[in-house]
């Protein structure tokens, strides 16, 4: 019986290493990208904080602004993480990632209190909150502060 639980320990070891591999390579590669606080594309967005503007762009893209305040990885039971806006959560629109794409992303943890633009198709959660759905690291990019005014470049 010991050398049985011995081999099966081993195997168990090397099915885990092989099996982990490929999703800490994913994760190494992927990043979340940056963009300028002065881009057009961060003037444009509406702020985490404007759900009555973001209910009437059900079903059309666009783009969100905030700085995250939760990360809730409900994976289990409802198969989504949740990056949310606000304390409670309701009070801001919302980015969520399906599970079918948590491969994709690196340390979601890694936004927490970050300023970050969220680009996607608006849509409601269960009719009334409105969020984006995440498929994509690219979706969700870390806001940079601009250069200051009158600072000279080196």
């Amino acid at each position: 019986m010991h050398g049985k639980t011995a081999v099966w320990l081993i195997l168990t070891a090397v099915v885990s290493a092989a099996s982990a591999a490929p999703r800490s390579q994913l994760k190494k590669k992927a990043v979340y990208g940056t963009i300028s606080s002065s881009s057009s594309a961060v003037a444009r967005a509406l702020p985490a904080s404007a759900i009555t503007e973001a209910k009437k762009l059900t079903g059309k893209p666009g783009a969100f602004l905030g700085v995250v305040t939760e990360v809730d990885l409900c994976q289990k039971t409802c198969r989504m993480i949740y990056i949310n806006f606000s304390t409670p959560w309701s009070k801001s629109i919302s980015a969520d990632i399906p599970a079918s794409a948590y491969g994709k992303f690196p340390n979601v943890h890694q936004l927490l209190h970050r300023r970050v633009l969220v680009t996607g198709r608006f849509i409601l959660y269960e009719r009334r909150h409105p969020e984006i759905l995440v498929s994509s690291p690219a979706q969700i990019r870390i806001i940079q502060n601009a250069p200051r005014a009158g600072l000279k470049a080196k």
